[in-house]
Formats: C-alpha cells, sequence, structure tokens
C-alpha cells in the first residue's frame, strides 16, 4: 500500500512547526482556490457605533481536480477554500481536505511563517 502523503496546494511553502520543534517543508504542488465575496447581511448597533456584519459567499473553486477524493493523501488549501469546498459539496466529499492551523505570523511582514497543526471545515 502506498504510503499516504501531504500534498500543499497553497501558493507558497507550507511549514509545519511538529511538538517536538521540528519543522517540516512542503513545497507548493499547485494551487487550489476560490471565489468568495462579502455580503452585507446586517447591522449591529452600540450606540452611534454601526457595525456592519457580513456573509461570505462562496461560488467558484479552481483546479479542484488537482484534490483526488478517495485518496489517503491530504490536501492542504486556505482556510477559504476548504470552508468552500465544504459549503458546495457538503460534509462527506472531500474529507481529506484540510488547511494550515495555529498559524504564526512574521512581526515583519505580516505573512503567515509556519503553523503547528492541520484542520478540517
Amino acid at each position: 500500500m502506498k504510503q499516504p502523503k501531504i500534498i500543499n496546494l497553497t501558493p507558497h511553502v507550507l511549514r509545519i512547526l511538529l511538538e517536538d520543534m521540528h519543522m517540516v517543508e512542503l513545497e507548493s504542488e499547485g494551487e487550489v482556490r476560490c471565489v468568495f465575496r462579502p455580503i452585507r447581511v446586517e447591522t449591529f448597533n452600540i450606540g452611534k457605533l454601526e457595525i456592519p456584519i457580513y456573509k461570505i459567499k462562496y461560488s467558484e473553486i479552481f483546479n479542484l481536480e488537482l484534490i483526488r477524493e478517495n485518496s489517503n493523501d491530504l490536501y492542504v488549501v486556505s482556510r477559504h477554500t476548504a470552508i468552500a469546498i465544504k459549503e458546495l459539496f457538503g460534509d462527506n466529499r472531500y474529507r481529506n481536505v484540510v488547511f494550515p492551523n495555529e498559524t504564526a505570523k512574521s512581526r515583519k511582514t505580516g505573512k503567515v511563517s509556519f503553523c503547528e497543526s492541520l484542520a478540517r471545515a
């Protein structure tokens, strides 16, 4: 039986910091992306403050064919893309899709430097 692997389908190197402080780096093997847009659904009022509340509407997913549904491999995509896949296809399809969780950002760039785990939508 083939050894399962983690396939990085984000546009950047994925770094996972393991509990033993070992860093695993996975190069991008393609990119699965989604289209989403915020839709204002209500306004929350506190005195004179008006705070808009949005629902995120997901529509298209690009390069979904890079993910094999019944594979033992894990496919890492962005959080938005993982949520879009779940919303558009339900809980039972694409169970092998995960996103970076427990992320740490660089103070210099503000970009995610690494994550400590993976999560399902």
